[in-house]
């Protein structure tokens, strides 16, 4: 009788080979809603952690910083150094310009002679009137800086109600700064301006390219000259408006004017 061997069957390589089962979608959708709740519960958290938590109410509080002073030549009231100047940003690129005459717009022109400049209106044809003001290309190497000073400083205490108050500015005192002269020009003699006008006359009815070129040579050297003597007489000149307006205030307003920044 002959017995025949029975080899059993591995149930590892059976269940091996069966294919797994699909998730459900029920399974799905409880997966995606487990991610959604952590999500939510982390976003929530950072909210309460960074705006939650924090106090409905804030209370912001600012350092008090130093007055700039104002742009201006310095000396005797603060402010930047001489190097600085009084005039505007287009005067000092003005100022850097070389000799001649440009326009300005209708009717205006800007003459320049070394030190000296020179913006006049109209063309004094047929008669009609020529308006000339003389300026010092310069002014910071002209004026003494502490002068220039004094008089930005009357602009700043009549301009700044603060600073005013803080002086125990009076109204006669106001009054006195208001009504005082504070200019910084060039003081040129009746002379002079007329010799500079006539200069500019006999130039602007001048059509020809070339023969207007000629006539600009006098024009600009009757300006240098009545410039260079007008030095003397408007350094003069605003030695005394300086004067007065620091008579208008007392040596204790002053010391405190130039504490003021600090």
């Amino acid at each position: 009788m002959t017995i025949a061997a029975v080899r059993p069957t591995s149930s590892s390589s059976s269940s091996s080979s069966s294919p797994r089962p699909e998730p459900t979608a029920a399974t799905k959708l409880a997966v995606a809603a487990g991610f959604a709740l952590v999500i939510a519960l982390c976003g929530g958290y950072a909210w309460w952690f960074l705006v939650g938590s924090q106090p409905h109410e804030r209370t912001v509080a600012f350092e008090r910083q130093p007055r700039m002073r104002p742009y201006g030549l310095g000396g005797g009231g603060g402010g930047p150094g001489p190097a600085a100047g009084i005039a505007s940003v287009m005067s000092r690129l003005v100022a850097t310009a070389s000799p001649g005459v440009r326009p300005i717009r209708e009717n205006e022109w800007f003459v320049k002679a070394g030190d000296y400049q020179l913006r006049v209106r109209g063309t004094g044809a047929a008669g009609s009137k020529v308006e000339a003001t003389f300026q010092f290309a310069t002014p910071a190497t002209v004026f003494p800086p502490e002068q220039v000073a004094t008089l930005r400083a009357r602009a700043e205490i009549l301009r700044d109600a603060g600073l005013a108050t803080r002086l125990g500015l009076t109204d006669a005192q106001r009054k006195a700064l208001a009504q005082a002269d504070a200019r910084a020009d060039m003081v040129v003699s009746h002379a002079d301006r007329a010799r500079v006008v006539e200069r500019w006359t006999a130039y602007a009815a001048v059509t020809d390219p070339a023969a207007k070129a000629e006539a600009e040579k006098p024009l600009i050297a009757a300006l240098e000259d009545a410039g260079k003597r007008a030095v003397a007489p408007s350094k003069a000149a605003l030695a005394d408006r300086a004067k007065a307006i620091e008579a208008a205030l007392t040596p204790e307003q002053w010391a405190t004017y130039k504490q003021r920044g600090r």
